[in-house]
């Protein structure tokens, strides 16, 4: 059979176009093809013109078939609605053309056919016409949609449907690949339950850094580190001299106290920075450690980066190449800590309303303009990844899984493959694509998720679920992915989709009824309780960082960001240091506490005694009582810097294991120790932990 026909009968002329497509490679019709009528009455009937398409070809409109790659088509009405499509040619297809396609374009259903034995059996004696009895010839069909088939099995004349079977015999790789690859990525969504899965955790787990607890100071000098110090030292004293063309001098120390005052500000906080330094509203915690105009100095030239250091095109790829060193030094120090199984991707708002093209609005955050930053934390609220958001960004993943999507698999990617983390996230990230990538990973995925990106997946919709009791739960699973999405109904509907939790286990949650006005129980399922319990890692360090964060106004929008990790850092050490409580079994500090000792480490440790604006007088004189007298922490007490003896008025000597009386004061901690020939507590109490 060199030489057949493929015959196709369409219903109306939007079949006919798009059989013609997939038949002999039409790329498109330009519009003025559908034609208008001759007389401008009739918009549907055809116009006898010819029109190109896009491979040039031209497409002659005159008889009412399509032979040899040209289109022919009278110039009668939609009246009519019977057009049949014919080839005349070699049986070989072009890899781009399917029959299966040509079925579904004309809408031929296979069950019009006997096809076993490769032969067919026509349906009724009445469709046995003859097929190339012209269509303009033809009676007008019945509304009533009838299939054709042929009356014998000809070399010329045979039904579409034994023809498709036996080119897919003949055939070896004819099939087209695209094709096959959509066909097997689509979605197939099926009422079954969630399949099993093995979720058990391989990854690292904490263990002790030291045999004993560390101090609050250490857990955060683990984050800041003294290569970041020493760093902003060097690019300041740059930056001030390149702009202001002063030699500032400063210091790492410096840089360090400068951070401690900080956090003394956000634990006792003023309408403005000047007012610390203010007869009235002076605060001698933050007054006595630096001088105003120093302070003020150091926050107008503190820099991160060289602005000639890099190129124009380097600073268009990094819109936030300001401040990028400290935060890459930040985000390598974040990797010490060792992350939980249950791991959630979140934004994180720096509120910032100056000008900047970095500037978010997002009207459902309690801080609507300012900075985004999409996070990834741990369950317990511990920071492991984060990053600035600098805008739309083409990317490798982002037409596969989407902006969220992409951003997930950014946050995710320093874990451990196959460790079997779990990743939450809400339906701004969420998407059956990225449960698919995660799970190529190693890793599992519950979060909320939009329906228009649950292709396919009908689930009951909102008004069914409220006719039945609240907590009315839908699922369908994803079979191709084993994948579950679950429709749960509380104040209104939420869908989730998961890759290992689904429906079962069933648990109940308090919910209040307005209608009875108390609480009733309401059944939840599972993956609900799951997602509630794990999600808020971000969430729970965002509104920590807020509770004792000082706002420092400025022109320079980056330094926004930079003190936001300040405050993001102690917070982070502080539920790292909680986190070492608990294997301890030791009570640890509340985190005003937690941030006052970072402070007074941060200025003390190493700190040479002596200001020169102790001596002005506007600043009082300490009280010579000793009944304020507290002991210092550990690592200024044990920092060999500093500790100078004095003698002053009688006191109570502060060495654990004295209690006698003495006039000798250290000149650094502030303290009365013992210090002559029967007892030296001066050099035990600085020596030894």
């Amino acid at each position: 059979m060199e030489r057949d026909q493929l015959k196709v009968e369409v219903a109306n002329c939007t079949q006919f176009i798009k059989a013609g497509k997939l038949l002999f490679g039409w790329s498109s019709i330009e519009e003025e093809w559908l034609g208008k009528s001759r007389t401008g009455s009739r918009p549907n009937t055809f116009a006898p013109t010819k029109e190109r398409v896009e491979d040039n070809e031209k497409l002659a409109v005159t008889d009412g078939y399509i032979e040899e790659g040209i289109a022919r088509k009278s110039s009668c009405s939609f009246g009519v609605k019977k057009f049949i499509l014919t080839r005349t040619g070699e049986i070989e297809m072009a890899s781009n053309i399917d029959v299966d396609d040509i079925l579904d374009a004309v809408d031929i259903d296979d069950s019009e056919y006997d096809t076993s034995d490769d032969e067919y059996t026509p349906n009724s004696s009445e469709e046995s016409e003859i097929e190339d009895e012209p269509a303009a010839r033809r009676a007008k069909p019945p509304k009533a949609k009838k299939r054709r088939s042929c009356p014998a099995d000809t070399d010329d004349d045979i039904p579409l449907a034994v023809l498709r079977d036996r080119i897919r015999e003949s055939r070896e790789e004819d099939f087209d690949s695209e094709m096959l690859s959509e066909m097997l990525d689509s979605p197939m969504w099926a009422e079954l339950p969630l399949g099993p899965t093995d979720t058990a955790f391989k990854g690292p787990i904490e263990q002790l850094l030291t045999d004993g607890l560390q101090s609050p100071y250490e857990f955060f000098r683990l984050l800041i580190t003294d290569n970041m110090l020493e760093h902003v030292e060097r690019q300041t004293n740059l930056y001030a001299m390149s702009k202001s063309g002063i030699e500032l001098k400063t210091t790492a120390k410096e840089i360090e106290v400068f951070i401690g005052l900080y956090l003394r500000m956000g634990l006792m906080k003023s309408h403005c920075v000047r007012a610390y330094w203010s007869w009235e509203t002076r605060y001698p915690p933050v007054a006595e450690e630096m001088s105003r105009n120093r302070f003020e100095l150091l926050a107008r030239h503190i820099h991160f980066c060289e602005n000639t250091s890099l190129t124009d095109e380097q600073k268009a790829a990094d819109r936030v190449w300001k401040v990028r060193p400290w935060l890459g030094m930040l985000r390598t120090n974040l990797e010490k800590i060792i992350p939980l199984q249950d791991q959630s991707v979140d934004e994180i708002m720096v509120a910032f309303k100056g000008r900047s093209g970095l500037k978010q609005y997002i009207r459902n955050k309690p801080r609507k303009w300012g900075f985004k930053l999409w996070a990834r934390a741990g369950s317990d609220g511990i920071l492991h990844d984060f990053d600035v958001y600098q805008g739309k960004r083409d990317t490798d993943n982002s037409n596969r899984v989407g902006m969220g999507g992409n951003v997930v698999l950014e946050m995710t990617r320093k874990l451990p493959t196959d460790a079997n983390f779990r990743i939450y996230a809400d339906n701004l990230f969420s998407g059956l694509a990225l449960v698919n990538e995660l799970r190529d990973r190693g890793m599992w995925y519950v979060g909320t998720v939009r329906e228009n990106r649950l292709k396919g997946c009908n689930l009951k919709s909102e008004k069914h679920l409220k006719k039945e009791k609240r907590g009315a739960v839908d699922s369908k699973l994803e079979v191709n992915s084993n994948t579950v999405v679950v429709r749960w109904m509380d104040n209104r509907k939420v869908d989730l989709i998961s890759s290992f939790v689904g429906v079962e286990p069933i648990t109940t949650v308090n919910r209040y009824d307005k209608k009875r006005k108390q609480f009733v129980e309401v059944e939840c399922p599972a993956i609900v309780k799951m997602y509630n319990k794990n999600m808020g890692g971000v969430d729970l360090l965002d509104s920590l960082t807020a509770l004792y964060k000082f706002g420092i106004k400025s022109r320079r929008w980056y330094l926004y960001i930079f003190y936001h990790t300040i405050n993001m850092a102690v917070v982070n050490s502080w539920n790292w240091y909680r986190r070492h409580c608990s294997l301890l079994a030791e009570k640890s500090l509340q985190l005003s506490d937690f941030q006052s000792n970072i402070a007074s480490c941060l200025i003390n440790v190493k700190k040479v005694p002596g200001r020169p604006a102790m001596n002005s007088p506007l600043t009082p004189k300490p009280a010579a009582s000793s009944t304020n007298e507290q002991v210092p922490f550990a690592d200024v007490r044990l920092d060999s810097v500093g500790h100078l003896p004095e003698w002053t008025t009688r006191g109570r000597c502060k060495a654990p294991s004295c209690q006698k009386l003495s006039f000798v004061v250290c000149t650094k901690c502030k303290t009365h120790l013992c210090f002559n020939k029967d007892r030296n507590c001066f050099k035990d109490f600085h020596s030894n932990k």
